[in-house]
């Protein structure tokens, strides 16, 4: 089950259960359709009453899948119905992670400026900045190393 990172102290974080809500068999619809980049079924589902943080088995939830994708449109639609920035794979990852592994700048610079904490570390200590590729992603590394991130208009 995925959480969501918190500060803890000296900006440690850590996962915390969350209770998704929404009826199972449309929170299913919801993720499928953010496996597959639908926005038109995610609105849907979203209508039908189905929970923007809801979490398939592996921990995963649409704004995991979207960001991972890059899909800022769908990100932005998330966000805006209160999905959790700061959620948790069940190896801690969080949507910035998948963001930045896949090179996605603009979605990062959404994700940062509606809270994402970058400075979370997933089960094996690396935060998003650690899992960039800095020889080609100069652009996110640079975003990263900010010593202050500043909301980033997209």
């Amino acid at each position: 089950m995925g959480g969501s990172c918190s500060v803890l102290g000296t900006a440690e974080c850590r996962r915390c259960i969350n209770a998704d809500g929404g009826p199972p068999a449309v929170n299913a619809r919801l993720l499928e359709a953010a496996r597959q980049g639908d926005m038109e079924a995610m609105e849907r589902s979203v209508t039908e009453g189905a929970s923007v943080n809801a979490v398939d088995t592996h921990g995963w939830s649409a704004l995991h899948y979207t960001a991972a994708a890059g899909q800022l449109e769908v990100c932005k639609f998330l966000l805006h119905h209160s999905s959790d920035v700061n959620s948790t794979l069940n190896d801690f990852s969080t949507p910035l992670m998948l963001a930045v592994e896949e090179g996605h700048l603009n979605v990062a610079k959404l994700l940062l400026s509606n809270g994402a904490m970058p400075w979370c570390k997933d089960e094996t200590g690396f935060t998003a900045k650690d899992r960039c590729d800095k020889s080609i992603q100069t652009d996110v590394a640079q975003l990263l190393s900010q010593d202050r991130i500043n909301a980033v208009k997209v």
